[in-house]
């Protein structure tokens, strides 16, 4: 995918340019994420936000969208990335919001659920406590999402082999969210986590295991209808 972003730029064409180990991400994001919202509509204290977010459903997935414009080569890289590479990488939500701001009906969804996509591929890497980015947004000025799917992200990146370095196990991935929980995740959302950690872990899992066994592609994404 070139730098360019334009008006029409097709959404197919958009997905097809990522590396399949990040839509693999991508996916199993949205799955965690349509967990996470499953079980946080079951609390009274989200109860104002039953009806959106019961019905997000996978878009959790389009939260790396902006990614297609990140340089393949960093993306795939096998070692750490330098100084540099980070700071292009650290563009994505930037990219997402252009995206999705010059082509505000690629996906045909009503406009709620459309305006918390954006807010997902846009915010998902700020931190409560305002030291994330792109724009440094803190506790409750982060979309509720956003902040939804800063933990599934985290969670997903942590327990997923990386070139540069191994898996790490389930409890260790939850000990890292209860210790940044009230730092770089809201920590009633990382709450609702930890309370229900072994249902994530069979979600997580699950699809692991099916891209693994499959050997689950871009046209298999596609037609599983995960996002569309």
């Amino acid at each position: 995918m070139g730098a360019k972003i334009f008006p029409g730029q097709r959404l197919d064409t958009v997905i097809a340019s990522i590396p399949i180990q990040e839509l693999w991400h991508m996916q199993r994001v949205g799955e965690l994420t349509n967990e996470l919202l499953r079980l946080m509509v079951q609390y009274a204290s989200y109860q104002n936000h039953v009806d959106k977010l019961s019905r997000f459903n996978h878009y959790g997935f389009f939260h790396d969208i902006g990614k297609a414009w990140i340089p393949v080569e960093i993306l795939k890289k096998s070692d750490l990335l330098t100084p540099e590479e980070y700071k292009k990488v650290k563009m994505h939500p930037v990219y997402a919001k252009e995206y999705f701001e010059k082509n505000p009906d690629v996906i045909d969804i009503e406009p709620s659920i459309k305006s918390l996509l954006f807010d997902a591929a846009v915010y998902h890497h700020e931190r409560w406590d305002g030291g994330g980015y792109p724009y440094n947004l803190s506790g409750d000025n982060i979309p509720l999402i956003a902040r939804v799917v800063a933990v599934c992200d985290a969670y997903d990146a942590i327990t997923t082999k990386r070139p540069y370095r191994e898996a790490k196990p389930h409890k260790e991935a939850c000990r890292e969210i209860k210790t940044n929980a009230g730092t770089q995740f809201d920590p009633d959302i990382a709450a609702i986590f930890l309370e229900n950690e072994k249902g994530f872990r069979v979600v997580h899992r699950r699809q692991s295991l099916r891209m693994m066994n499959e050997e689950v592609g871009i046209k298999e994404l596609f037609d599983s209808g995960c996002y569309l």
